[in-house]
């Protein structure tokens, strides 16, 4: 079996795992391997979402296994979309595995001569089974670190023009109700899944956000920061005045900067924020003075990041904290200020993620930092 035989297989093959790999070897037993690679359009008809992995992409590791004869992306889309392969390469056999078997794939098979096969899944000897439903169910939402926040706001903004520093991050494992915007986050996996779509620009997957968390008649309109801040590649400085929209977006990308921010920058937890905790009390002082110390410290947070200097950076983190302080006193909660503190005098810069009096801290650091994490920023993807 195999010498001078060909095989057709029809597939997706996105997320590609041990599984796949497994699946084609077997494929490789019975002869020659083509594939009919589904494409992205027929990705986006047939299960109503975009691959993680682009056709593009696919096809190329595909093509670079060695049982792999070749691959040729289908034009059509359907269940069926492999047809206009069956009927060009006329293969000997069309082969599948058990939870991808229907009736009419094997009467279009057996229609134009083809034997078809059903494969079992079975994992490589010594590994774990692998779908790529599986791996599609981990969350890769990104994350964001909020590092000058607050001008998103209105009552922030209307005062006085200033600007929000984000860092979008890589997806990692964190508490919830800890400042790092899990309730966005909620909301992203609710409108797109686990990934964030591949076929929207940032700016048009934040608008889609901020609406969904903002439904008419919503007493209090949650900021574009979080939505933005999530959705974006590197560094990100966002411009306000008077408006929840930015009127225009500052962003660094360069390599250099963003490994210089991951060796300065770690994250450490106090503890997730408690449910009766309110951060707005009544109390809040939005004097001008005020405001003018938040937007001056966000210019020169943002210089500091761009000269990569952490001596800076930890010094305008510093006084980030103090401003917001200032203006809501919940903004760090009685409990947290004295490990803020503390850390304060060991490190270059700390201040609270988010505004939930407690969470996560922010920490520069020329050295790693006990119970730090390091942070690791999203880079953009060619496309």
């Amino acid at each position: 079996m195999g010498q001078g035989q060909t095989v057709l297989v029809a597939g997706f093959f996105d997320l590609l795992h041990s599984g796949h790999v497994r699946f084609l070897e077997e494929c490789g037993v019975y002869g020659e391997v083509t594939i009919s690679l589904g494409s992205d359009a027929n990705s986006l008809e047939s299960k109503g979402r975009m691959p993680i992995c682009s056709e593009a992409e696919r096809k190329y590791m595909l093509e670079a296994m060695q049982v792999v004869h070749r691959v040729e992306i289908s034009s059509s889309v359907g269940p069926l979309s492999f047809k206009e392969q069956l009927e060009k390469f006329k293969p000997d056999y069309f082969i599948i595995n058990e939870d991808g078997h229907t009736d009419e794939k094997q009467a279009l098979c057996e229609s134009l001569d083809a034997e078809y096969v059903v494969l079992k899944r079975q994992p490589h000897s010594g590994l774990s089974a692998r779908s790529s439903s599986g791996f599609r169910s981990m969350d890769q939402i990104p994350h964001r670190l909020d590092i000058v926040g607050f001008f998103d706001q209105v009552f922030l903004s209307e005062v006085c023009p200033g600007s929000t520093v984000m860092c979008g991050l890589e997806s990692i494992e964190l508490e919830e109700r800890s400042g790092m915007a899990s309730s966005t986050r909620e909301t992203i996996r609710r409108v797109f899944g686990n990934v964030l779509p591949r076929d929207k620009s940032e700016e048009e997957i934040a608008k889609i956000i901020f609406a969904c968390e903002n439904p008419p008649g919503r007493p209090y309109i949650s900021g574009t920061v979080d939505a933005l801040g999530l959705v974006s590649c590197g560094l990100s400085k966002f411009n306000f005045d008077g408006d929840y929209w930015p009127t225009s977006i500052d962003r660094i990308r360069d390599e250099s900067v963003m490994q210089w921010f991951e060796h300065h920058v770690q994250i450490v937890q106090t503890r997730p924020r408690p449910i009766d905790y309110n951060v707005f009390s009544g109390g809040e002082d939005y004097a001008k003075t005020k405001v003018k110390r938040l937007a001056a410290v966000s210019q020169a947070t943002w210089a500091a990041i761009r000269k990569m200097d952490a001596k800076e950076l930890g010094a305008c983190v510093n006084e980030t904290s103090d401003a917001c302080k200032a203006m809501i006193s919940g903004y760090i909660s009685d409990e947290v200020l004295p490990i803020l503190s503390a850390m304060r005098d060991q490190h270059l810069g700390v201040k609270l993620l988010g505004a939930g009096g407690y969470g996560y801290m922010l920490v520069v650091s020329e050295q790693p930092v006990t119970g730090g994490l390091r942070v690791t920023v999203r880079r953009p993807v060619s496309m």
